[in-house]
């Protein structure tokens, strides 16, 4: 139970539909694993970077 507080509390588990979008963002880097994205750090850092603004 505290496990689902904490989701909620963190934005999890609302639909855009009844409420206040949460804010979170989905990043989708074309063309790579999980392997090769690892190596990308720029890229990374930059989601990152304009996702913490």
């Amino acid at each position: 139970m505290e496990l689902i507080k904490t989701y909620q509390l963190l934005g999890g588990g609302i639909v855009g539909d009844f409420g206040v979008m949460p804010k979170s963002q989905l990043a989708i880097v074309p063309s790579q694993g999980h392997w090769s994205l690892i190596m990308q750090t720029d890229t990374i850092f930059n989601y990152l970077d304009n996702f913490l603004k």
